[in-house]
């Protein structure tokens, strides 16, 4: 990160409370530092807050004079800790503090913001938006988990009318030290839960707030077999604080003791779980893997040399019921963020990876398989990034996964399609 990206960022939240940021910018057109384009740029909304940010933005673009204007400036208008501050860090003499240390009523910047910055190519602006995405379901007019819409590819059946289960764990006010309140952690929860019921044909189950103890139970339950529990498709989402440990992802209970995503997904593997066997588990992770921020890279060159898998030309009839097993197949499973980095979490509007997946499973699922959707997710975490400058880069990993559909809204009977 360069010096004058680090330091901004580093001192963004005490920088926003500076008011006559104009009288700034003014300041720095005077000293040759900012030009009146950047100026119009900056300050073209009626929204101040967002007119800030985005003249912080430039300035984290400019060269390191740029910050010793800036020192002179607070100085002169009586920020002289703030100066102080940006001064030690342009010599490298102050610790690493976080941007919420200026004020302890701040939201935790670990993971929390309050805008992010929706980017299309190389154009940005910052999103004020604080209404949750609203839930409104497209459903589909034909079943796309046919050979016509498939050649040559494997796939599930997701036809009957008891389309699938969901879990959902939506771990948020912790009593363990160390785990702050998950703001905005409901608002995830009420979107899976509207989408799923919009679909038709999904049964919801909704946890909250357990220990680590309790979750493993829930798991165990949900996983066991029972005649009247038979369906086409599994989801398991689980969202909480979470970090990593021996290069694993952890997931913890309210409590503070944790469990790994590998136990998660050790109750559904076909050797012990009968109810889902050779159906499609799809486990999506709402945590922190780290505590590593994914920051922005600009002005970087990639070589990258790809080509395309050949398509076999085996397996173009959908199968329900096979006679033998592998020790783990038929998984998918998603994460909100790289081994190693945290996640985000808008206090109003919900995590990123969360917000998105309803976004993009509600418009597109009645077409798309879910494979190809979260790979949306993850272009859609491409064009965010927080207001410090923070991105995210979600993971998916497929274990012996097949194509899927979930076909909302419709079913067949007796080869006859159906609306729910």
């Amino acid at each position: 990160m360069s010096e004058q990206l680090h330091t901004i960022t580093q001192n963004w939240i005490s920088l926003m409370k500076v008011k006559e940021i104009r009288q700034l910018a003014r300041y720095l057109i005077e000293k040759g530092e900012f030009t009146e384009q950047e100026f119009a740029r900056a300050f073209s909304s009626e929204d101040e807050r967002h007119n800030k940010r985005m003249f912080f933005f430039a300035l984290q673009e400019k060269h390191n004079s740029a910050l010793v204007a800036l020192q002179q400036w607070l100085i002169a208008k009586g920020h002289q800790h703030l100066a102080g501050f940006i001064s030690q860090k342009k010599s490298g003499c102050a610790p690493f503090r976080a941007p919420q240390e200026e004020n302890e009523d701040e939201e935790e910047e670990e993971n929390e913001i309050s805008s992010s910055i929706e980017a299309d190519q190389d154009m940005a602006h910052v999103d004020n938006n604080t209404t949750p995405l609203n839930i409104d379901v497209k459903l589909a007019t034909e079943f796309y988990d046919s050979s016509l819409h498939n050649p040559n590819i494997q796939f599930y059946s997701s036809r009957s009318k008891k389309r699938g289960r969901v879990l959902i764990i939506n771990n948020y006010e912790f009593w363990a030290s160390g785990h702050t309140y998950r703001k905005g952690a409901n608002v995830d929860e009420e979107n899976l839960f509207k989408m799923f019921t919009q679909m038709g044909g999904w049964v919801i189950e909704r946890h909250k707030n357990k220990t680590t103890e309790q979750m493993r139970l829930i798991l165990k339950d949900f996983a066991r077999y029972e005649k009247d529990k038979i369906c086409d498709i599994c989801f398991v989402f689980v969202m909480s604080h979470g970090s990593e440990n021996v290069n694993k992802t952890t997931i913890y209970g309210i409590d503070g003791n944790f469990l790994y995503t590998t136990d998660v997904q050790e109750y559904f593997i076909p050797s012990k779980c009968r109810l889902f066997r050779g159906k499609p588990k799809i486990f999506i992770y709402q945590v922190c893997r780290g505590s590593e921020h994914d920051l922005a890279v600009h002005n970087t060159e990639v070589d990258s040399i790809f080509s395309l898998p050949s398509t076999s030309s085996a397996g173009t009839t959908p199968t329900s019921v096979i006679e033998s097993f592998r020790s783990i197949e038929d998984m998918l499973i998603g994460y909100a963020t790289l081994h190693g980095s945290k996640a985000h979490r808008d206090t109003f509007r919900g995590t990123w990876y969360i917000e998105l997946i309803c976004q993009n499973f509600m418009n597109l699922a009645n077409h798309e398989s879910v494979d190809h959707l979260l790979m949306k997710v993850d272009e859609g975490l491409r064009r965010r990034k927080s207001e410090f400058r923070t991105m995210q880069t979600s993971e998916t990993e497929n274990k012996g996964f097949k194509k899927l559909y979930l076909n909302p809204g419709i079913y067949e009977e007796n080869g006859v399609l159906k609306n729910y």
